[in-house]
């Protein structure tokens, strides 16, 4: 797995564990007849993004990273947990604790600020 920013013809990518990113003006998207699909069975394949007008990107290497892992999040108190797995709901939802989420469908909200630290997604809940 990896985060994919793309900005008109420039795509990079980032390994998730070396990462942080504030998405601002951001929405949540999700291509709902792909999800269904994946969530009945069928092959992963990319479902869901999010889109921005601006962003501020933490990304280092990992040695560095490792030594003041902390400092290179940005933070997240105060925020909400999203979650998106097709395989279990095929909607972008909110995560309650390890193996409980929420059913709310939050597909197509927007957020004045969306925080990516490593694999997970965070919001403040409208």
């Amino acid at each position: 797995m990896h985060w994919q920013l793309k900005r008109d013809d420039d795509v990079s990518f980032y390994t998730p564990k070396y990462f942080s990113a504030k998405l601002h003006n951001a929405t949540l998207y999700n291509r709902r007849g792909v999800a269904d699909k994946i969530y009945n069975g069928e092959n992963k394949t990319v479902c869901s993004w999010i889109s921005f007008d601006d962003t501020e990107i933490s990304a280092v290497n990992g040695d560095e990273f490792h030594l003041n892992h902390d400092e290179h999040f940005f933070d997240t108190k105060g925020l909400d947990r999203v979650y998106y797995n097709p395989r279990h709901l095929p909607h972008w939802t909110w995560y309650v604790n390890q193996g409980i989420v929420d059913k709310e469908n939050i597909d197509g909200t927007k957020y004045d600020t969306i925080i990516v630290n490593d694999t997970s997604i965070y919001v403040k809940k409208k």
